[in-house]
């Protein structure tokens, strides 16, 4: 038996080194290591604003980051968002080749962003409300720790305005403080 070649040896464990984080991506895209940083995206809620980040993850480094105001952010003034540290927390985790997400305390935070949005409409809401109710959900978030509080919110801001529309009444903010309560 001959004894191993220092060059062979080379080729090998480069030969190793590039082909585990090739091997590794393409398994990826067929769901095996869901859901890791080898090959994913976070979708986060910054729960003092409303801002929503996306992250593209590929072996463990961000490739791509991406934070744009949501419809409750803008629904808030510039005072409410001054001086604000963003407490980021996932919503969604993707991976290719899975089709669902793993469930997070804020798992439905963008949907209550969008349902607060279609209840906006619903209502009619003119900024001083959309302002009001934006600040309720945030603080929500913040004093539960998670989406559901916010959640039995919406469904009792949506049985008010159920309620005014069959009564005939406007919504306004005495309505909302009701609410909070």
């Amino acid at each position: 038996m001959h004894p191993p070649n220092r060059r062979r040896i080379v080729r090998w464990v480069i030969a190793v080194a590039l082909g585990a984080p090739v091997l590794a991506l393409g398994a990826s895209y067929f769901g095996l290591f869901a859901w890791s940083r080898i090959n994913c995206s976070i979708q986060s809620v910054d729960i003092t604003t409303g801002r929503l980040r996306d992250i593209r993850y590929v072996f463990w480094l961000p490739v791509h980051c991406q934070i744009h105001d949501s419809r409750l952010t803008a629904a808030l003034r510039p005072e409410d968002l001054a001086g604000k540290v963003a407490d980021w927390h996932p919503v969604n985790t993707l991976s290719p080749g899975i089709q669902q997400s793993p469930h997070h305390a804020f798992h439905l935070a963008t949907w209550q962003i969008r349902e607060l949005e279609l209840l906006w409409g619903l209502g009619h809401f003119g900024p001083p409300l959309r302002r009001a109710s934006a600040l309720r959900v945030l603080a929500l978030w913040q004093q539960s720790g998670n989406y559901r509080e916010a959640g039995s919110y919406l469904q009792a801001l949506n049985n008010l305005l159920t309620s005014a529309a069959h009564d005939h009444h406007t919504v306004d903010e005495a309505d909302l403080q009701t609410l909070a309560k």
